[in-house]
Formats: structure tokens, C-alpha cells, sequence
């Protein structure tokens, strides 16, 4: 199976200007994705898409596959699930490379640990694809999603005991096309991540816990 991590940069924020460019352990954020990636051995090729120059015209290896992401793709209700399309329409009619999977890395959730990664991508190859592999974590904040586990499964239900949290999301190539998203009630895999693990980077509030606790 061919297998490539995707790491999305959008250059404009609305809470926290340019946070893709923010510092955590003398990397930025997206430096610290595309290193994370590169510790993967089931991932065959990096793609990194975005709208700012500034990675862009930054030095990476070779190995890296930058895509300066269009205008259409860089707003704010752009969708993950398109950009990631388009970058996998690029690759295979301009580089003639045929994806499998996904691993989508948002720079935004900057702490990872590769046993994690590992152990979701076995739970998603356990199933052959059927089923996306999605980090969550545990919430009491009744204004996020309503998630719950039901049957192993990740179900929208009336309760509200996970959310999402960004930090990964493994899905077939053929699972994205048929459900335009990462995730498919009844169809995605939980894999759970405490409140480390859970950072998503929004605001100068997030900035400033992630700092300390790096």
C-alpha cells in the first residue's frame, strides 16, 4: 500500500496571524509535521500544501513534494477533505504517483509521539481500509461536538464525551472519495489521546500552554 502524509498550512487565521509560523522547540509548526512524517516508514511520500510562500520557498529535502495550494482552497470554509483532494489529483497526474492512504497532519497540534501513530495505523490496516482511524479526546465542554464510542465506533450521539482534537486522521484513499471526509458516523475508528496530546493550536491562549508544556 502506498501511503502519504499530507501536512496542511493555510497561510491566514482568524484568531492567531500566521500561527503556522509559531515556535515550539525552535521549529516551527510545520517543520515539526514534516519531521514527524519523515519518522514514518509506511509512509512512501511527504506532501506539504499551502498558500504561504513563506514554506514555499523555504529548503526541503527533495523527498518533500510541496504544493503551493490555490486561492479556492485557502478559505477560511475550505474543507481538509478538498485540499487533500486536489494535492492527491496532482500527484497522480503530474507525478504519477497512486495513493492509497492518507495520514493528515494539521501543524496546529504540535505534539505527536510516534508509538501512537503507529499503533492507529495498525488499527486501521487491521480493517483494510473500511474504516478511518480518528483521534479524539475526552471533553466536558458541551459546546463541542456530541461524540461518543458505540460498538468501537465513533458515533454523533446525544452524548457528549470525546471530541475531536486534530492531531491525526488515517483514511483510505477510496473511503475519502466515497464519504468526502475524514470521518463517516458508524464508519470511523476512535483512537484516544489525553490533553497533551490533544493541543490544537487556535488562539495565544493554546500558543502559550503549548510553549510550557514543551
Amino acid at each position: 500500500m502506498v501511503g502519504v502524509a499530507i501536512v496542511t498550512a493555510r497561510k491566514n487565521s482568524l484568531r492567531l496571524k500566521r500561527k503556522n509560523r509559531l515556535i515550539i522547540k525552535n521549529q516551527n509548526l510545520v517543520d515539526r509535521s514534516l519531521k514527524f512524517a519523515e519518522k514514518l516508514k509506511y509512509i512512501k511520500h511527504i506532501i506539504l500544501t499551502t498558500d504561504d510562500s513563506f514554506f514555499i520557498n523555504r529548503n526541503y529535502k527533495s523527498s518533500i513534494i510541496k504544493i503551493n495550494r490555490p486561492t479556492y482552497l485557502a478559505k477560511k470554509n475550505s474543507t481538509s477533505f478538498a485540499t487533500v483532494k486536489h494535492a492527491l489529483n496532482l500527484i497522480k497526474n503530474k507525478m504519477n504517483i497512486k495513493a492509497d492512504f492518507v495520514l493528515l497532519l494539521q501543524p496546529t497540534s504540535p505534539f505527536r509521539k510516534k508509538i501512537f501513530i503507529d499503533s492507529a495505523y495498525k488499527k486501521f490496516r487491521k480493517f483494510k481500509g473500511k474504516y478511518s482511524v480518528v483521534s479524539i479526546s475526552k471533553t466536558k465542554n458541551k459546546n463541542k461536538q456530541n461524540l461518543d464510542i458505540v460498538d468501537g465506533k465513533i458515533n454523533f450521539t446525544k452524548k457528549n464525551n470525546f471530541q475531536f482534537n486534530g492531531n491525526f486522521y488515517f483514511a483510505g484513499v477510496k473511503f475519502l472519495m466515497r464519504y468526502k471526509s475524514f470521518f463517516k458516523n458508524n464508519f470511523s475508528l476512535p483512537y484516544i489521546l489525553n490533553s497533551k496530546f490533544s493541543i490544537d493550536i487556535d488562539n495565544k491562549k493554546d500558543y502559550l500552554l503549548a510553549k510550557k508544556l514543551s
